[in-house]
């Protein structure tokens, strides 16, 4: 998996609130990481009592990634810190 890193446009989103105190919601670029993404085989959908993760794909990366970023069409919905590794949980945008 390590061999299949790709190089992506992290964006981060980014809240602000106008005059009248509407939330408008941005996405602020925030560098680019390396991240190897599959696609998820199997349950789409793993279950745990606190937490419910649907996801579409899955990826690994060293760089800082959290939750609600998104990068190459695919929105962080959980991230596992690791050692060496960044574990994410990730949706197609297009997939919304």
């Amino acid at each position: 998996m390590l061999q299949r890193m790709e190089s992506f446009d992290l964006l981060r989103p980014r809240i602000d609130v106008t005059e009248i105190g509407e939330e408008v919601k941005s996405w602020e670029a925030k560098g680019r990481i390396e991240a190897a993404v599959s696609v998820v085989s199997g349950r789409t959908a793993e279950q745990n009592q606190a937490l419910r993760i649907s996801s579409t794909h899955r990826a690994i990366t060293h760089d800082d990634v959290r939750t609600g970023d998104k990068f190459g069409g695919y929105i962080v919905d959980y991230a596992i810190p690791g050692r060496r590794f960044t574990q994410l949980f990730l949706t197609r945008e297009d997939a919304l």
